[in-house]
């Protein structure tokens, strides 16, 4: 609890920051800090997230009845992002640069809090009380605000969001990209799966990785209805002071590549639809699927993009049917990320060897075939006429 971050050292001068050591082993300066946090945020036309310290973690606790301090804390934070100029925090907002408010919509109670085994500490009926607490008071000031809880309180305790973190072997994620989100009870709270990678077979960043990860992508794509925001963790690295594999960019101080999982992300994130369309596929027999794919809908163009993984060592050649298409489809990009090798990685010799590629798609016509690389990451995105 000595170490725990605490947002209002990390606003201001830079050169009177403290800064902390943490638990992954080295020291942080909080060179980015909370505002500099939210005006990334801004910049990048992201939403932030705020993660409130419920006074718990791995070694020891603050008693129910000191939690005042930690939840003051987090109501401070949100003034300091939203709260007008004339609020306490507000001011110290708009002196350090930003008079307007940052717009704060989101806010998680806790991280890995409650799990039994994380760094969080604590069980879960440990955190459920902190958590009933926080939420009481964040709703109470600040309404419009999102909650989040680090783990599933339902029934014990209502909930709006749950974060979900997987860190699991690829077969795993081809396995949960199948029915895992399919089958979730829409009675249940959304989710954000706020953590998820490759870990145990996921090399230093291999294709294997990034394509387990593709194919669980496609499953929150499809479910977007029940998953309402994603995060990929961990995302940077620097070599001198890794302390966890794999990452989604490694730099140093002159270099910086991406690894096949930052790609995939990167597509991902830049072919998003508004509108996800009923995808379906022929069935197949195997233990582990191979074979994945999402489509959408652009609402502005009329895009319509398909995202096809293809895991397996074979090109696969398949035909897109599309049914209900009123109009038609012009030319469009084909762009596709794939390896020669599931153990494929970049380095800072070879930080292209794993690239997307891009190629023209002919316009769609009924019935089209499209062959899909082995160990693929494919967008097909059409344009309308």
């Amino acid at each position: 609890m000595a170490d725990a971050w605490r947002w209002k050292d990390t606003i201001g001068d830079v050169a009177e920051r403290p800064g902390n050591w943490n638990i992954w082993g080295y020291r942080s300066s909080n060179g980015l800090g909370f505002h500099e946090y939210l005006q990334m945020a801004e910049d990048l036309g992201a939403e932030p997230l705020f993660v409130a310290h419920v006074g718990m973690s791995e070694k020891d606790f603050a008693p129910m009845d000191k939690l005042e301090p930690w939840i003051q804390d987090v109501l401070d934070a949100i003034e300091y992002a939203n709260g007008a100029e004339t609020s306490k925090w507000g001011a110290l907002r708009a002196k350090n640069g930003h008079p307007k408010p940052f717009n704060l919509k989101y806010v998680e109670i806790g991280n890995e809090n409650g799990m039994g085994y994380s760094w969080g500490g604590g069980t879960r009926q440990d955190y459920l009380p902190r958590y009933q607490a926080f939420y009481e008071r964040i709703k109470a000031a600040y309404p419009s605000i999102v909650t989040i809880a680090n783990i599933h309180t339902e029934p014990d305790v209502s909930a709006e969001v749950v974060d979900e973190h997987y860190y699991e072997n690829a077969d795993w994620f081809f396995k949960a990209a199948v029915d895992r989100l399919d089958k979730y009870d829409r009675k249940k709270p959304k989710i954000y799966m706020g953590e998820y990678a490759v870990k145990n077979d996921g090399g230093n960043g291999n294709m294997r990785g990034a394509l387990g990860e593709a194919a669980f992508l496609t499953a929150l794509e499809r479910n977007a209805d029940v998953v309402t925001m994603t995060s990929y963790a961990p995302f940077f690295t620097n070599p001198e002071w890794q302390r966890w594999q794999p990452n989604a960019v490694t730099f140093d101080n002159a270099r910086v590549y991406g690894a096949p999982s930052y790609h995939v992300q990167a597509l991902f994130g830049s072919n998003r639809p508004d509108v996800t369309l009923p995808t379906k596929l022929s069935s197949s027999a195997l233990p582990v699927p191979t074979f994945f794919a999402v489509a959408g809908l652009k609402k502005d163009k009329g895009d319509l993009i398909l995202k096809v993984v293809n895991s397996s060592d074979k090109a696969e050649s398949a035909t897109v049917q599309l049914e209900g298409l009123q109009g038609k489809l012009g030319k469009g990009i084909c762009t596709t990320l794939s390896a020669h090798s599931l153990t494929d990685e970049n380095t800072f010799d070879q930080p292209k060897k794993v690239a997307p590629k891009t190629s023209d798609l002919p316009a769609y016509a009924v019935g089209c075939t499209h062959e899909f690389p082995p160990y693929s990451v494919t967008i097909l995105r059409w344009t309308r006429n």
